[in-house]
């Protein structure tokens, strides 16, 4: 029967058989990213795999962004009691809260469905048979990332947004026109941030997925891995082959490319994998 089935205080020597099986195939197991063949076509892959997802990602932040675009210009529909010309309206009509609870509820489920796969693309990658496993952990890593990230881009919207209502107030503007400001905002941002929004968001989420996919298949170290052209930073084309251990940080105190806890200048546009 299984563990979980026991009686509290009764000893699983199920358990116990795997947790030994599971040490046998960690000593096992030899990581094929230290073959500089297979690294080379495995950095390529992955690059247009991320890149693939990251189209999708960004078609989803394009339907995100235009449906906020819509609730604002919604609540810029004429009455009799709203006032347009106040320093704070745009405060009122961007609900930050909400916006994020709005965003949650629409990529949370697409950043779930992307680690999970990276975690088992890692699992098999290194023969392991044990399925990747979303744990408690994880999930509050994701959760905690997609709030980060939601709060982040609706804070730049939101202060974007104010030097727009300023200065159609300061200029005395019409409804119309104060509109047609915030349709060029939403514009620049599908245009321009969508990109490199979802690129770094997908990158890390997989490459975290990745890290954790190794540990549970019981991979001791992991390496970096370049794509290998000339659009790679000299700081990362360095680092192509580096091994760590599984829980230690690269040279350039990452814990996996992309890592949002590094510096934008080693992270953003970023497309090392490990």
């Amino acid at each position: 029967r299984r563990s979980s089935d026991l009686p509290l205080g009764e000893t699983s020597v199920v358990q116990d058989g795997k947790a030994e099986k599971a040490m046998r195939k960690s000593e096992e197991l030899e990581h094929p990213l230290r073959d500089p063949d297979v690294r080379k076509q495995y950095g390529i892959m992955m690059d247009k795999k991320i890149g693939a997802k990251s189209k999708l990602f960004k078609r989803e932040l394009k339907k995100y962004f235009k449906e906020q675009r819509e609730r604002l210009v919604a609540q810029l529909q004429p009455t009799k009691t709203r006032v347009f010309r106040k320093n704070n309206l745009i405060e009122e009509i961007l609900q930050i809260e909400l916006e994020v609870k709005i965003g949650k509820e629409a990529f949370l489920p697409i950043l779930s469905t992307l680690l999970i796969e990276a975690g088992q693309d890692a699992v098999e990658l290194v023969g392991s048979s044990f399925p990747f496993k979303l744990s408690t952990e994880i999930k509050s890593w994701l959760d905690n990332k997609t709030e980060v990230f939601l709060r982040t881009i609706n804070e730049t919207t939101m202060e974007k947004l104010k030097n727009e209502f300023s200065e159609s107030l300061a200029n005395g503007e019409t409804r119309d026109q104060l509109v047609g400001r915030i349709e060029d905002t939403y514009e620049t941002i599908s245009t321009g941030r969508a990109e490199v929004i979802a690129r770094t968001e997908v990158h890390n989420v997989t490459q975290y997925g990745t890290l954790r996919g190794y540990e549970q298949a019981g991979l001791p170290i992991k390496i970096w891995v370049t794509v290998g052209d000339f659009s790679v930073r000299d700081s990362h084309a360095s680092q192509d082959g580096e091994e760590r251990p599984i829980n230690t940080p690269f040279s350039n105190g990452l814990m996996f490319p992309g890592d949002p806890k590094g510096e934008a200048g080693e992270t953003v546009n970023c497309r090392c994998v490990i």
